[in-house]
């Protein structure tokens, strides 16, 4: 951005005359050098440390100079030879501003910006997402990080071919939230605006250019979402399978949300609460198979000196086909990351198979 030496109005790096007084924009000065976060490879020159002893600092940087750009090649090119032939993609991991790190997930594939678009699209018909003025700031970001993740990672239903490493989410850098409507290329930071009039209702989706982002936004990968499985259970084919109702659950939640400060009613993990009694009242309206986990697993002497009445940040659906009250023929999913801690924030796991659990109607129902 360039700020206006009349009025100081931020313009765009492009900007000849500020858009808001007028006067002629002076260019930006450019540093010949900046500091940034970078990965450090260890390339030793033998000889050097006696060689530059003996040398003034910029000699010594004349002659390396050569050296460090054979190095660069060579690197480059053994990285894109490595790329090409790879059977996993690198997913990225969070920096400011720039390059990206990681390790091997899983096989990837090319995805155009269309064919991400119309996933994304996908997910949101699918899982009834509502981006609309009922909609909150945190579901839409939910909702962006999982369409997204979905195009990064691959995903049975919406993405089944696979995902491409290449897709990232971002924020605008210092502190300020995830986009909700956003989708960039992870490696040239080349970034769409995807959902015009977000927020309010008859919005819709788009490929809006916004060409490369400025230096102090970051770009990133979504977490990995829900959807795969995660269910260690073996095939059968008259089992109800799992609802996804990640996107019912963010709905939910953004209905009453001053619930969620009410989840851990006075340090107690394994109670029901207001903001789970709610969540699940509301999933049951869609399908009463949804109800809460009695957490088997834990004892009052886990719970403060209560008995455990269910999981406070657990809901459990009913597969089975007699009484569902006690019944161990439940899948399993943690709604609510970092329970009583100082920052809970909505996820969605499906740990069914890790541990035990029950399904129980919490004395509610």
């Amino acid at each position: 951005m360039t700020a206006c030496a009349s009025c100081g109005f931020e313009n765009a790096d492009a900007a000849k005359f500020c858009s808001e007084c007028g006067a002629r924009l002076a260019p930006a000065e450019r540093p010949l050098e900046e500091r940034k976060l970078v990965t450090v490879v260890f390339c030793d020159l033998v000889g050097s440390t006696a060689r530059a002893e003996s040398s003034d600092p910029e000699d010594v940087r004349a002659q390396l100079s050569s050296y460090h750009a054979r190095v660069r090649a060579e690197l480059g090119a053994a990285y894109t030879a490595w790329s090409a032939q790879a059977e996993f993609r690198t997913p990225l991991a969070p920096t400011i501003g720039g390059g990206v790190v990681g390790g091997p997930v899983g096989p990837a594939r090319s995805i155009g910006l269309n064919e991400a678009l119309s996933i994304i699209i996908g997910v949101h018909d699918g899982e009834r997402w509502d981006l609309g003025s009922a909609s909150s700031r945190e579901s839409r970001i939910a909702f962006w990080a999982r369409a997204v993740g979905i195009v990064h990672y691959g995903h049975p239903v919406f993405n089944p071919a696979g995902g491409d490493r290449n897709w990232c989410i971002k924020d605008a850098g210092a502190g300020r939230p995830q986009s909700d409507d956003v989708l960039a290329i992870c490696s040239t930071r080349e970034a769409w605006d995807c959902v015009g009039g977000i927020g309010s209702n008859g919005y819709t989706f788009h490929l809006d250019s916004l060409g490369r982002l400025p230096g102090e936004q970051n770009v990133y990968p979504p977490p990995v979402p829900s959807g795969s499985g995660g269910v260690s259970l073996p095939p059968d084919p008259n089992r109800p399978s799992l609802p996804d109702a990640r996107g019912l659950v963010a709905q939910f939640n953004a209905e009453r949300p001053e619930l969620f400060a009410q989840s851990c009613p006075n340090g107690l993990k394994y109670v029901n609460n207001p903001w789970l009694d709610y969540i699940v009242d509301r999933l049951r309206t869609v399908d009463p198979r949804w109800g809460y986990n009695a957490k088997p697993t834990r004892a009052a002497s886990d719970n403060n000196g209560v008995p455990v009445v269910a999981a406070g940040d657990e809901i459990a659906y009913y597969y089975g086909s007699g009484t569902a009250q006690g019944s161990d023929q439940v899948y399993l999913v943690d709604i609510l990351e970092g329970h009583c801690g100082s920052t809970p924030r909505l996820t969605w796991r499906v740990f069914t198979g890790e541990e035990p659990g029950r399904w129980t109607g919490a004395g509610r129902f």
